[in-house]
């Protein structure tokens, strides 16, 4: 893989990253300096096809002036009592590697530790690769329950059932989402 370029505001780890070219299996990881934040995963795996990361082969994170609204700070008024559920599909099927794996269900417990869970805001997880399964049902009101349970989720490598799990999405929502409406597909 090509050498990675450390541009204002960013700078990636190991050091070889910047300085060597790349061999398949090696990791780099991005860091924003303060005053910036990443766009993109923090984490990029070098492939036979190039760098690979949450955006797909060839999508490199960068780091950005932050605006200066804070958006989570915007979000949890716009959710201030209101009811809001959230469900995480992670794709954990073979083609995603270990490590973007574990990207997913970093993002899923970042977003939660974001917009805190309560009575008033559940989370829940399927996982899914040929087959489909709720690791988290959507009723889950805790958030350190919620983190511990994203870690002990394990990679499976098997296929892709698309369908699979957004059938099981739907019957989730249907089932356990705190909005008074019951979403029906037709």
């Amino acid at each position: 893989c090509p050498k990675l370029v450390n541009l204002p505001g960013s700078t990636w780890y190991p050091e070889t990253c910047v300085s060597n070219l790349s061999a398949s299996n090696d990791t780099c990881n991005l860091v924003c300096s303060s005053g910036y934040e990443l766009s993109g995963s923090s984490v990029v795996d070098c492939t036979d096809d190039g760098w690979s990361g949450t955006g797909g082969i060839g999508v490199i994170p960068s780091c950005k002036k932050q605006l200066g609204e804070d958006f989570i700070d915007k979000i949890n008024k716009t959710l201030f009592g209101v009811n809001a559920s959230m469900l995480f599909l992670l794709d954990e099927s073979g083609s995603v590697a270990p490590s973007q794996f574990e990207m997913e269900k970093t993002f899923a417990e970042a977003i939660v530790n974001a917009f805190p869970l309560s009575e008033t805001r559940t989370a829940g997880v399927i996982s899914f690769d040929h087959n489909a399964f709720v690791d988290i049902e959507l009723t889950e009101s805790s958030t350190c329950d919620f983190q511990s349970r994203v870690k002990a989720i394990t990679y499976s490598g098997g296929g892709t059932d698309i369908e699979k799990v957004l059938n099981y999405a739907l019957s989730e929502v249907n089932s356990n989402s705190l909005f008074d409406t019951t979403l029906v597909c037709e």
